[in-house]
């Protein structure tokens, strides 16, 4: 794999599956009447629920962890733990194993969505509408048991479509090998499923039972079929279209009932309902390589009593129900493989209140651990900017599972006078900013499943604003004499210090000066010296001092001196008078600024004579 491509993986699947707060997750109703809140550490134990069920349920809070409501598949419980206007009478089945799950509609927080199932596999699939607005704040049920689908097995989970923003809704039909794939947008249910069938038909006899559960990165489906012909399966997920693919067995499990991935999804879990000889948890290395290897790496865990449906929590553990128990098992560190992953059987209390078969079953993408990671990294030196893309902080889920790969990246780094290097399809390029201030830099990540647009502002000090005087213009044989401001420290490329240097060339010749500011930021100015034969005339003459002209070459003004009465006319290259006047001694000023750069001659008349000079005119 490319340098490229790594870094596109690893940031494609934090934008790829965004994750949510986790706080919606806080509040865990349950069992008989079992609670427990997620928002401290350890847990705290709830005994207000009013939820009894066998096996199903579901509970959903706030983006703040407060609680919303909850229901056991038929019922819905509001906040104050009443039951919800209209929240009665819905088609799921306390003895369901997965008998509801809660969707909020996308870009609607006052709207959700109860999926329920029936039971015994000849139950329905349908849909209840929640409005958060109602009833004082307390929901009402505005449409109930919309129909999706029938003869359907117990199993019913959810996650994100990659695009972040939708959801799927997956359930499995009984007595098939269909997986039924609901899309749920901002514009509601789409009551047309996506159907894989791929994996065994599901018999008869009790193969109905057992969880289904998504990834937290929507990339895998693991489920537990129940019954003698039972089993731990394992799938692919394609969160962009919905298809499910590549069916992995794990091998024959009868009475498999709960299952569940880790956090990271290096590790997948499974156990059994009943039987003396059932009493284990199983753990399978994602990670081992291929089909078989990941089959070969089954580790049973032997366990104390029976342990039922499994569920991970916002701190990254697994919780196991413990049938009529007012303990939950736990798994304290599912991310390990073997031993390593502690296994506690008492690990949680729910006393005085029981657990039954099942525990709360959520959208498994409130569970993505990818959530805190900068969209890209960066190192400025003064004006050079060396940029990265953020590495993931958990590897196994780009080492275990197959993720949506983008096309291509284009940085845009907001400096418009950089012209053509402004932008750049680099994994890790870097950038020199032509001055200081403040740029915005974008990311563009174009993939399969969508585009992200990532956007931090970069403060960018170029270094010192360098200053310099002095003659630029000069005669062959002749010094410039230049002086630099601006900065702390000088460096001329005459291999000088100071503010002041002197430069003697033969011919016209580019220099450069490098400036270091107090932050150590450097600049650096080229400037150009420039060299004129100037072979004109002389500033005197030697034969006869009674006038002098200087200086020669002229920039702003020609200084006189004489020892006579004169007049001078000034003539340009075209023979025409540009400047004359009478002089008297000792010493007069002719502006000359406004001459153009060039030769000119100069008329002297006097009672000595008359006496033709060249003058030349620098910049």
């Amino acid at each position: 794999m490319t340098l490229f491509k790594k870094y596109i993986l690893f940031v494609f699947v934090l934008f790829c599956f965004k994750s949510q707060s986790q706080n919606e997750t806080n509040n865990w109703y349950f069992g008989a009447n079992a609670g427990l809140n997620f928002s401290t550490i350890p847990p705290t134990i709830l005994t207000n629920g009013m939820l009894i069920t066998t096996e199903g349920c579901s509970s959903i809070s706030d983006a703040f962890g407060n609680i919303l409501f909850y229901s056991d598949g038929i019922t819905v419980y509001d906040k104050t733990h009443n039951i919800m206007s209209n929240g009665t009478g819905l088609f799921g089945n306390s003895s369901t194993t997965q008998s509801s799950i809660i969707v909020k509609e996308p870009g609607n927080n006052n709207i959700y969505y109860i999926f329920t199932l029936g039971a015994s596999g000849s139950g329905s699939l349908c849909s209840s509408k929640v409005d958060m607005n109602l009833s004082a704040g307390m929901g009402s049920v505005t449409v109930k048991n919309n129909l999706l689908a029938t003869i359907m097995s117990e199993k019913l989970t959810s996650v994100k479509h990659c695009n972040g923003k939708d959801t799927w809704v997956i359930s499995h039909e009984n007595n098939s090998n269909n997986f039924k794939c609901y899309l749920v947008s901002n514009s509601g249910i789409n009551n047309t499923p996506i159907i894989s069938s791929i994996g065994p038909v599901y018999p008869n006899g009790y193969n109905w039972l057992g969880n289904l559960k998504a990834s937290p990165s929507g990339k895998r489906l693991g489920l537990a079929l129940h019954g003698t012909q039972g089993s731990f399966e394992l799938y692919d997920f394609d969160n962009l279209t919905g298809i499910v693919s590549n069916s992995l067995s794990l091998g024959s499990y009868p009475n498999a009932y709960g299952c569940e991935f880790s956090p990271d999804e290096s590790k997948f879990y499974g156990d059994r309902e009943s039987g003396v000889n059932f009493l284990n948890l199983y753990q399978w290395d994602l990670c081992a390589g291929s089909p078989t290897a990941i089959v070969a790496s089954e580790y049973v865990i032997p366990v104390a009593s029976q342990i039922m449906g499994m569920q991970l929590a916002k701190n990254n553990k697994i919780y196991l129900a413990r049938l009529n128990s007012p303990t939950l098992a736990v798994i304290d560190n599912p991310n390990t493989i073997g031993l390593g992953c502690n296994y506690n059987h008492n690990g949680q209390s729910i006393a005085p209140k029981l657990s039954r078969l099942n525990l709360p079953n959520f959208m498994t993408s409130y569970f993505n651990p990818n959530q805190t990671i900068s969209p890209f990294t960066y190192t400025i030196n003064c004006n050079l900017v060396n940029f990265n893309l953020s590495s993931i902080n958990n590897t196994a889920v780009v080492n275990c599972n197959i993720i949506n790969t983008p096309t291509n990246v284009i940085w845009n780094f907001g400096d418009l006078a950089s012209g053509a290097n402004n932008t750049s399809t680099l994994a890790a390029p870097n950038h020199s900013f032509t001055g200081s201030g403040n740029y915005t830099v974008q990311l563009i990540i174009n993939g399969a499943c969508k585009s992200d647009t990532l956007k931090s502002v970069l403060l960018i000090n170029s270094g010192p604003s360098l200053s310099i005087s002095g003659n630029f213009t000069i005669c062959a044989g002749e010094k410039a004499t230049l002086t630099i401001s601006g900065a702390t420290t000088y460096t001329w490329n005459n291999s000088s210090s100071g503010t002041t240097t002197v430069l003697s060339p033969t011919f016209t010749t580019i220099y450069s000066v490098t400036g270091t500011g107090t932050n150590s930021c450097k600049s650096n100015k080229l400037f150009t010296i420039t060299v004129n034969k100037c072979t004109a005339i002389n500033e005197t003459d030697e034969t006869d001092n009674w006038v002098k002209l200087f200086p020669n070459p002229v920039k702003d003004e020609l200084n006189v001196q004489t020892k006579h009465e004169l007049k001078i006319i000034i003539y340009n290259a075209l023979g025409k008078s540009i400047y004359q006047s009478l002089i008297a001694p000792p010493s007069y000023s002719i502006p000359s600024k406004d001459f153009e750069i060039g030769i000119y001659t100069v008329k002297i008349i006097s009672n000595k004579g008359t006496k033709i000079m060249r003058l030349f005119k620098s910049e």
